[in-house]
């Protein structure tokens, strides 16, 4: 390329709109490349690809691409091509660069090879450049520093650094050919401000020397690769790892190859010390990675055997949270294509992923990696002799399309954003393509960022409650491949009502020690709560220490929190202490309750609600665990309706109810110390979400049993609407304290849930370490069951910034919570966070809903928590009532299970006499089971019975007692 012309073919770009924040930076993605003229000299295949890329902390992008005649800067911000440049040399040579860094600021150095038409010798320079403001406005000349001064010899540029003095060192080699057979080593140094070489020392070796990498030590030393060959053996070639003094001078030197011909191809100094050196078998194409102590020696090496395809890492960086990112290239032998190639190692080189970048192939190789600001992988490299430039975020990922905009508050009513409008955060802004959905969520400034597919598209904002009325919504898009639009979303207030939520927890609850809550409401209405207050429920094991705020006592065990005015859109968060009885035993779960007030309804009750509403309450009474069920609205339920009771993870009964306003039924079990969960339907139509729950642990009355424990939260707490908050936690002595916890737990080895169920997770986190935390990361990715669009954040021990990308990815940045560790604040050193979530519509039986989460303290490795597993299973609410004449004597009778499959178990509980019969007939009214009741107990086998619905019928002494419907499966 001449006189800076040149013929870009873009064949991809994609926008990051800069936010301000984390968010914006990591979750994008982009990838581009260009091809520029070349001339036809005898050197046209070693160019057009990027040399070097390079970071700049503003945001910009740029690339140093060779080429033949000479080398280019090809930059931009934010994914957006800034353009080109190429340095006028007039000198008659080639220039090509083989490495590029950045000295301060926006002035760059390039390390480059100088060949003179003429065929003179090779030399090798470094060239630094001021780049000017905004792209390639200017680009300023400074120093030139010919490095390698070997007169009759060709010098070979490799890598350069800048030392922790501030100076300029340059790794590569001479030769008195133009063959690999004879090269030296050479390290050079020279000064960044006067370009004045202070050293150049020649290593004379025997064998032919390769250097590949080298890179700055803490100790002010240097770690070097290379690849050693031996002329007389054409069959060695040899990894070795070096350690060199500050001027370059051998302190040691190792050969760290496992087999004959294994190549060195990249090099990352860690945050330990240590090094990480990448390299390939040439033999088979199998790439390895060894942790390198330069005193000690191997540390580990992890090899990644690669049947049917050929790797090579170009490229390393350790990243912000201690990970090692190599980037290269992977072909595939058979189909002779060869991709674009990222892998993730853990610093103690378990591997974490590894995949192929971009949606095609196409002779894609990288050749440099760099960090971009924020979070997120720079690379560069070649596609098919063109120029290529790739932005990933921390997956590795390259989103072909992005949706952006933002939410406000319409006050003025006009659907366009105006002085005076309000930017809603937090909201969740969905965006499905044919195949999946998409997450972001606002900012504190109403904007958001989604990275998507392209293609037709729909962008969805998930409104918090009806109260909330977009002025438009489900909006239809098409983006371009690697392209982006924006769509932004104002909302008006349908009704004007507030809508508090709230959500409480603790880190442990521990017998004889202090339990501290933290409970965070906010207000997701169209107008402010006036005189708000929270009323907390306390365990009668709980006794009421202190707390942040000042508390009204309105009885032993219920406090009165009062928070004043909650704006539309505000948070808050109090906290506050108990003491936990030494009576508590291990396993024994305490409960707590937080209510928010007001907790209106403001939605018009549904056309189809009677007015009833049922609650159920429970208690331990003596020898009896006693359920209470009462209709607490305005008027009598409209139908019979149905309940079960479950003794630990077994179905116990089931039966009915139909009760009048105000009226109670009771049912009363036997106690025995088992724990009694009763589950009860709700009219249909009633406002919220509340359902007659209530169970009990531990009643033991006379039985001298032991009572049973680890079953209360295998059910859902009675907490499904906002305004509620059911705590229920057991008393534990010691346990892992970075952990993740899912409610409810799930009945049965299998952890069953049905698909309607909503789960609640809990992430803990403790400082273990010997130093302050300054900042914690916890990285959630959600199961594909989980609908993300149902995401609500629930209680925190510290404030945090929430982040949705991708198909279901949170992000929750703790950044700045300077976490005192272990040993020197016990208290302190502890953290969670909640969040509820629902599941995707219709997840088939048999599903299994696994989850974890990874929690990064400073830039260590992640603790990987425990999963979380449930498996969905039919419901257990599939009751079919029986129906009584109007002249048979009013008995409660029950089926179980319900579908039943093996056997059913039948009960009638009243003053039966006589000989009692159940018929099972099918459809077609044809008998096809009988069974005669001892002591109004029927078990009867269903085996060889086809699966459907079946009809029964009860008879006493040939009376009809009632009848009904059995589902068999």
């Amino acid at each position: 390329m001449q006189n800076n012309k040149f013929k870009p073919l873009v064949f991809a770009l994609l926008l990051v709109c800069l936010g301000g924040a984390y968010t914006q930076l990591s979750a994008q993605g982009w990838a581009w490349s260009v091809w520029f003229s070349s001339d036809n000299s005898p050197y046209a295949n070693d160019g057009n690809y990027v040399a070097a890329t390079l970071a700049l902390p503003d945001g910009r992008a740029f690339f140093v691409v060779n080429n033949s005649p000479g080398y280019y800067f090809y930059g931009g911000s934010d994914g957006l091509v800034g353009g080109g440049y190429t340095p006028n040399f007039n000198d008659n040579a080639y220039h090509f660069c083989r490495d590029a860094v950045r000295v301060t600021g926006d002035t760059i150095a390039v390390l480059e090879e100088v060949l003179p038409k003429d065929g003179s010798e090779r030399k090798v320079f470094i060239r630094t450049y001021k780049l000017g403001p905004g792209y390639f406005q200017q680009v300023l000349r400074g120093i030139d520093i010919e490095m390698f001064k070997y007169p009759g010899q060709n010098a070979y540029a490799r890598s350069l650094i800048i030392n922790n003095n501030g100076e300029f060192v340059a790794l590569g080699s001479v030769s008195e050919s133009m063959t690999d057979d004879t090269r030296d080593l050479v390290i050079a140094r020279a000064t960044t401000t006067d370009g004045i070489l202070l050293s150049s020392i020649r290593h004379q070796l025997p064998d032919s020397d390769l250097p590949v990498q080298i890179t700055a030590m803490p100790d002010g030393n240097y770690g070097m690769t290379r690849t050693v060959r031996v002329p007389a053996n054409p069959i060695v070639s040899q990894l070795w790892m070096s350690r060199l003094d500050p001027d370059g001078m051998f302190l040691g030197d190792n050969n760290i190859s496992n087999f004959g011909w294994e190549t060195a191809t990249a090099l990352t100094a860690t945050a330990d010390g240590n090094v990480v050196v990448a390299g390939r078998v040439d033999s088979s194409g199998d790439i390895f990675f060894i942790k390198f102590n330069l005193i000690a020696g191997i540390l580990w090496r992890y090899d990644y055997h690669m049947p049917g395809q050929g790797a090579s890492i170009n490229g390393m960086v350790q990243d912000a949270n201690g990970d090692l990112v190599g980037a290269g290239s992977l072909t595939d032998s058979t189909t002779m294509k060869t991709y674009a190639y990222l892998v993730k190692i853990s610093d103690s080189g378990q591997p974490i992923w590894e995949k192929k970048v971009g949606k095609t192939a196409g002779d894609k190789h990288i050749n440099d990696i760099a960090l971009w600001p924020g979070g997120g992988y720079l690379l560069g490299g070649q596609s098919t002799f063109q120029a290529l430039m790739i932005l990933t975020n921390t997956d590795g990922i390259v989103y072909p399309a992005a949706v952006n905009g933002n939410v406000i508050h319409d006050f003025d009513l006009d659907c366009t954003a105006s002085a005076g409008d309000l930017p809603l955060e937090n909201w969740t802004v969905q965006v499905n393509s044919p195949t999946r959905s998409y997450f972001g969520k606002t900012d504190a400034f109403g904007n958001y960022h989604v990275d998507c597919d392209s293609g037709n598209l729909v962008v969805h904002l998930v409104t918090p409650n009806a109260y909330w009325g977009p002025c438009l919504n489900d909006v239809p898009v098409h983006i371009p491949y690697l392209d982006s639009t924006s769509v932004d979303f104002a909302l008006n207030a349908l009704i004007n009502c507030p809508a508090l939520t709230v959500e409480h927890a603790s880190w442990r609850t521990r017998s004889c020690d202090t339990a501290y809550f933290t409970v965070n409401f906010c207000n997701d209405g169209t107008i402010a709560a006036n005189d708000a207050y929270v009323d907390v429920t306390l365990d009668s094991l709980f006794t009421f220490l202190d707390s942040s705020i000042p508390a009204d006592s309105l009885s032993e065990n219920v406090l009165r929190f009062p928070v004043g005015t909650i704006g539309v859109g505000d948070c808050g968060t109090f906290g506050f202490s108990v003491f936990v009885s030494c009576d508590a035993q291990i396993g024994q779960t305490l409960c707590s309750e937080a209510h928010i007030y007001p907790d209106s309804i403001c939605l018009p009750p549904s056309s189809n609600w009677s007015g009833a509403f049922l609650i159920a309450k429970a208690h331990c009474d003596g020898d009896s665990v006693r359920f209470l069920v009462k209709n607490v609205g305005v008027a009598p339920m409209s139908q019979a309706l149905d309940y079960i009771v479950i003794e630990d993870a077994v179905l116990l009964r089931s039966g009915n109810y139909q009760l009048d306003a105000g009226k109670t039924m009771e049912v009363s079990i036997l106690a025995n110390g088992s724990t009694l969960h009763f589950q009860g339907q709700q009219e249909p139509g009633a406002p919220g979400n509340s359902v007659p729950l209530a169970a009990v642990e531990g009643c033991v009355g006379s039985s001298g049993a032991t009572p049973s424990t680890g079953f209360f939260n295998q059910f859902a707490q009675n907490d499904a609407d906002p305004f509620v908050s059911d705590y229920c936690t057991p008393v534990v002595n010691s346990f892992d304290p970075n952990d993740k916890q899912a409610f409810p737990t799930g009945y049965g080895a299998e952890h069953n849930i049905d698909d309607r169920t909503e789960l609640e997770y809990m992430i803990r986190f403790q400082n273990t370490g010997n130093d302050i935390a300054k900042r914690i990361i916890i990285v959630d990715s959600l199961s594909k069951f989980l609908d993300p669009a149902t995401f609500e954040p629930g209680a925190s021990s510290h404030p945090y910034k929430l982040e949705m990308t991708g198909e279901g990815v949170l992000h929750f940045n703790f950044n700045g919570i300077n976490l005192p560790y272990k040993n020197a604040d016990e208290r302190g050193s502890q953290g969670f966070i909640t969040f509820r979530i629902k599941q995707k519509p219709n997840n088939p039986l048999g599903t299994v809903i696994a989850n974890k989460a990874e929690i990064y303290f400073d830039f260590n490795l992640p603790i990987v928590t425990n999963y979380t597993t449930h498996t969905i299973h039919e419901p257990l609410f599939q009751i079919v009532s029986l129906v009584q004449p109007d002249r048979a004597p009013k008995i409660r009778f029950s089926a179980y299970p319900n579908p039943a499959t093996d056997q059913v178990l039948v009960e009638i509980d009243g003053a039966v006499t006589g000989n009692s019969e159940l018929v099972l007939y099918d459809l077609a009214g044809k008998p096809v089971r009988s069974g005669n009741f001892e002591q109004n107990r029927l078990v009867m086998p269903l085996v060889g019975v086809e699966s459907g619905i079946y009809f029964f019928a009860v008879r006493v002494d040939g009376k009809l007692l009632g009848n009904g419907k059995l589902i068999v499966r």
